[in-house]
């Protein structure tokens, strides 16, 4: 599961997205930017020592409250989704086009009222493909099933349907993707603060794994009044590869 970002400095504009389950993609207290400050480190007996300097990264919060990285040159029409949002600030339809100019696919979004209950995927041919249905309980989300169409005809039962199960603050703590015949899961452990420290996984391939093994684990080590400003992360963690370490500071600007 890496997910170190690109290390590189074109850094393009990207935009997170909104239902990511890692450290990073829940940001409190409404802040307009923030900076973050990669670094290596490595685990000793004696605990963790930041490493030497990798990479800088800005972000701002824009008006839809998408966290968007600032990019040192302007990104070119293909790197950036097309978004369009109705008067409640509500996502409607997003548009990814080609190096050519050409519409590479485009997703639209249904709502009742606040709650997305369905996105329609459009290919190049502007052909409906794929169709993802919400179900609720409480206001959360407890399902997702995803419909494919063959040959233009959908199918009469989902591809793939994704479940999940919050704890008692509405954090989601089980994420279930069955495919078919095949699955894979992820469970989420979280501070006193509803911060993530801890990231499960288990997988039907290339063995139907029962027990969940950890992967990435969060090792929070300063907070301001909304955020967590330092942490060192252990990845890798359930792969036969070394473990990799990392030590990340940010600052805000509220």
């Amino acid at each position: 599961m890496k997910f170190l970002y690109p290390l590189f400095f074109f850094i393009f504009f990207s935009i997170n997205a909104q239902d990511s389950r890692d450290a990073f993609a829940i940001i409190k207290g409404n802040p307009k930017e923030y900076k973050e400050t990669w670094y290596a480190a490595k685990k000793t007996k004696a605990g963790f020592v930041k490493g030497k300097y990798l990479h800088d990264d800005v972000y701002n919060i824009n008006a839809y409250g998408e966290i968007v990285k600032q990019s040192f040159m302007p990104p070119e029409k293909w790197e950036v989704p097309q978004t369009s949002y109705n008067k409640d600030n509500q996502k409607i339809e997003t548009i990814n086009y080609n190096e050519e100019g050409g519409i590479k696919d485009r997703t639209k979004f249904l709502y009742d009222k606040n709650k997305l209950v369905e996105e329609k995927i459009y290919g190049d041919s502007d052909t409906l493909f794929v169709s993802n249905k919400y179900e609720y309980l409480n206001n959360l989300v407890v399902k997702k099933l995803e419909f494919r169409a063959e040959k233009g005809v959908f199918k009469s039962t989902p591809s793939e349907i994704t479940t999940y199960e919050y704890d008692s603050k509405n954090n989601i703590i089980v994420e279930f993707i069955a495919l078919e015949d095949e699955y894979v899961a992820f469970a989420y452990k979280y501070d006193d603060k509803n911060f993530m420290t801890e990231v499960h996984s288990k997988s039907s391939f290339p063995v139907r794994e029962k027990e969940f093994s950890i992967s990435i684990r969060y090792n929070y080590q300063k907070y301001d009044l909304n955020n967590w400003t330092e942490v060192y992360v252990e990845d890798d963690l359930s792969s036969d590869r070394k473990p990799s370490y990392y030590f990340i500071q940010r600052e805000f600007k509220y």
